[in-house]
């Protein structure tokens, strides 16, 4: 529990969050980064707990007994606001980064739709204008 002190915490985000490898390697973008972290935070309070449950199940006190129902329980009811708000966020970054590219490419796809169009276009001549040359040389050949 000591790498949550307010020690460790600033340490984070002063100094391991900042530096040029993780910036680099994994994002600029603090909020991220703070969210990845906590998630790593988040798993390494669920394997803890799962310990304590192991240990508590082998204990011969029955009170020990079962406390995965008790972390379940306390999981479910403490669902905080802000996390839930987060979570949001990043889903709508997300859905808006997908109509972004949709919209570009529902653009480029009519862009070649009217190529399409302007090279059959350019074909329907030409082969007008084959036809019409060859119905002009049969012309001069039979007067």
């Amino acid at each position: 529990m000591q790498s949550l002190s307010k020690e460790n915490i600033a340490h984070l985000k002063e100094v391991v969050l900042l530096s040029e490898g993780v910036q680099h390697l994994i994002s600029k973008d603090m909020e991220e980064l703070l969210r990845i972290a906590a998630a790593d935070k988040r798993e390494e309070l669920k394997i803890f707990s799962g310990e304590v449950v192991r240990f508590g199940n082998r204990c011969k006190d029955p009170q020990w007994h079962n406390l995965d129902r008790y972390f379940e329980k306390l999981g479910s009811e403490l669902t905080p606001q802000k996390q839930l708000k987060e979570e949001a966020d990043t889903v709508m970054q997300q859905l808006m980064t997908l109509v972004q590219y949709t919209a570009e490419l529902y653009h480029e796809l009519h862009a070649l739709d009217r190529f399409e169009q302007d090279y059959r276009r350019k074909l329907q001549e030409e082969d007008n204008s084959n036809a019409a040359q060859r119905g002009n040389l049969c012309l001069h050949f039979h007067l």
